[in-house]
């Protein structure tokens, strides 16, 4: 019939997506059409990246994941009661926080603290934005990438490991993964 093998493709292209640790995204609007988005790992040899400093530990941001970067004042900052979640007002959007320290245990809840000299790192990803508030914004950087293996390799949101030029090695952060933590 006209309706019959419609799915397949589309399983065969989610199958390999998988296969490639991607992801893909589906919206339809009836009368209006479905837009397919697919998201693919960062398996490039060099990329540009951002790179922060984060508790005495440094990671790198893919360029194209970054929105904009900004010191926080204090009317930005607002607690979500229900949900036990910090956000920062950008204009009038409020953006979830994640703060690289709780998310991989290297500090305290009580040593994460927004404060006016907090540089905010806002990323994008298909999830929407999140903010990240690092210690040091040490400039951007072509990094060479390399995948994580042995007892790196479930390093949560790491897309990998880049070696800067300085010798020092940067956990590079899937923004992806990182926001649907």
């Amino acid at each position: 019939s006209q309706l019959s093998g419609r799915g397949v493709g589309m399983d065969v292209v989610k199958h390999t997506l998988t296969e490639l640790r991607g992801r893909h995204k589906i919206s339809s609007e009836s009368g209006q059409g479905t837009q397919v988005s697919l998201y693919l790992p960062l398996t490039l040899a060099f990329i540009e990246g951002m790179i922060i400093e984060v508790a005495q530990t440094r990671y790198a941001i893919p360029i194209e994941s970054v929105h904009e970067v900004f010191k926080v004042n204090r009317q930005q900052i607002t607690s979500l009661a229900s949900e036990k979640t910090e956000v920062i007002r950008v204009r009038d959007e409020l953006i979830p926080t994640c703060w690289l320290e709780k998310f991989y245990a290297l500090k305290h809840d009580q040593d994460c603290q927004l404060n006016q000299e907090k540089v905010i790192v806002v990323t994008q990803s298909s999830q929407g934005r999140l903010a990240i508030p690092v210690d040091h914004l040490l400039g951007n950087q072509q990094v060479t990438l390399k995948p994580l293996t042995g007892i790196l390799k479930n390093i949560r949101a790491g897309a990998g490991y880049g070696l800067l030029s300085s010798g020092d090695v940067a956990i590079v952060l899937d923004c992806e993964r990182l926001h649907a933590s």
